[in-house]
């Protein structure tokens, strides 16, 4: 199975030292060349750390950077956001990795299948990759790291995570 990705899922993945468990999960990642700017020429401009994980699995051709050729236009979603959506349109993959709540709608709504970063983490978490414990910690790595999570929903993963869902 291949995704596309948006920079959100790449970055903080990357900052809580779990991007290299998309290799289990995806035979590649693609991602358009503005999401590669983002994360890695904006990074090294801002000395991000999550820039050295991105290059590597870049430089391995596990995450593929490719220029979408469609462009979609919808209000209020970024420029980076709306080229993922359109690359996986142009290279028909249904997989997006992405977070943001107005982006995942507009996917959902283009038929697209969107995975957010606590999702793939319960997948990691359910094909037995880390141990439950791991993945709480997962989970308290990523809101450390600036990713937003409210009570109720580290509590709905935990329970989905104890529940093995």
């Amino acid at each position: 199975m291949q995704a596309v990705s948006d920079a959100t899922p790449l970055i903080h993945l990357s900052k809580i030292s779990k991007v290299s468990y998309l290799k289990k999960l995806f035979g590649a990642i693609f991602i358009p060349k503005e999401i590669f700017e983002e994360i890695v020429i904006k990074g090294k401009e801002f000395k991000k750390k999550e820039v050295a994980f991105v290059e590597k699995l870049i430089e391995e051709k596990f995450v593929i950077v490719k220029e979408a050729r469609s462009s979609l236009n919808m209000p209020n979603l970024h420029i980076g956001e709306l080229k993922a959506m359109s690359l996986c349109k142009d290279i028909k993959i249904r997989a997006l990795l992405i977070d943001e709540k107005e982006g995942y709608e507009a996917a959902l709504i283009l038929g697209l299948k969107p995975l957010r970063t606590t999702s793939l983490l319960l997948r990691i978490l359910n094909k037995k990759m880390i141990k439950f414990n791991d993945y709480k910690e997962a989970l308290i790595g990523l809101s450390e790291s600036g990713y937003f999570l409210s009570a109720e929903t580290y509590e709905r993963l935990l329970e989905a995570g104890r529940k093995g869902r």
